[in-house]
């Protein structure tokens, strides 16, 4: 069991400080992991192949993913 993340997904809630879709992906992605699964992070792009980003397979390596992106998303917050 995989979950593929489209970076750009993730780039654009930032862009829009959507941090409950943020906490959705990662809510399921934690799932997975938990359920032996793993997460594949990529850009995809139309008319090439994807480029592979990371792949986490432990709770540890996905907290840490988020935890950048919390701070990212506080960041932007405190630019406002």
């Amino acid at each position: 069991m995989f979950l593929t993340i489209n970076i750009t997904d993730v780039e654009d809630a930032l862009t829009l400080k959507n941090g409950q879709f943020i906490e959705a992906v990662f809510t399921h992605a934690l799932e997975i992991v938990n359920a032996g699964g793993r997460i594949i992070i990529q850009r995809e792009y139309i008319n090439a192949p994807p480029t592979l980003l990371d792949t986490f397979t432990t709770q540890a390596d996905l907290d840490g993913w988020k935890s950048r992106i919390d701070d990212i998303l506080s960041c932007l917050d405190e630019q406002q």
